[in-house]
């Protein structure tokens, strides 16, 4: 899939990165950690994919924070609201997360999924058949995460939108 394809999915935007985005307005101890965790990546030769989720309660820091490191790592970022991608249609979420991360394998592109809250919020104790399906769109969408070689950027505006067995597959940065 071509770069200029990617448009074609009404929830996501390519946001393209330069040197100059190199932010300096992010909380300092973040910009450190994002800063040692880009230079581990180059010297591992990109061969670990990146796993980060930013939770910090500024809104604009995290998405600063994404493109400091897509900077760093001098790629683009795809960045994706999940509050679009949920669809009240069973089985409808699953395949706009497969397009997403389909688009992004093919065109080496930093997946950042902005709104997480809007998915990971979702997941409770089974009691009917739409929390059932609310909990296997987690699953799915986490089971994709670790099948993708390239580097996920997760967001969430609380820092307890995600359960701890999950955020165990990121790195947490901010907040």
């Amino acid at each position: 899939m071509l770069l200029h394809n990617l448009k074609l999915l009404p929830f996501a935007e390519t946001i393209k990165i330069s040197a100059k985005d190199s932010l300096n307005r992010i909380n300092p101890e973040a910009k450190n950690q994002l800063a040692k965790i880009a230079e581990a990546q180059s010297r591992q030769k990109k061969t670990k994919p990146i796993r980060l989720f930013f939770n910090s309660p500024k809104n604009d820091e995290n998405n600063k924070m994404g493109k400091f490191m897509a900077a760093h790592l001098e790629q683009d970022l795809y960045k994706v609201s999940l509050s679009t991608v949920i669809s009240k249609y069973i089985g409808e979420t699953e395949k706009n997360l497969d397009k997403v991360f389909e688009a992004a394998t093919n065109s080496n592109l930093i997946l950042f999924f902005d709104e997480a809250d809007a998915l990971f919020g979702k997941r409770t104790t089974v009691k009917d058949s739409h929390d059932k399906y609310a909990n296997q769109e987690v699953s799915y969408f986490m089971s994709l995460i670790k099948q993708f070689k390239g580097t996920v950027f997760i967001k969430c505006n609380k820092s307890d939108c995600i359960e701890s067995v999950m955020l165990q597959t990121f790195t947490k940065v901010g907040g």
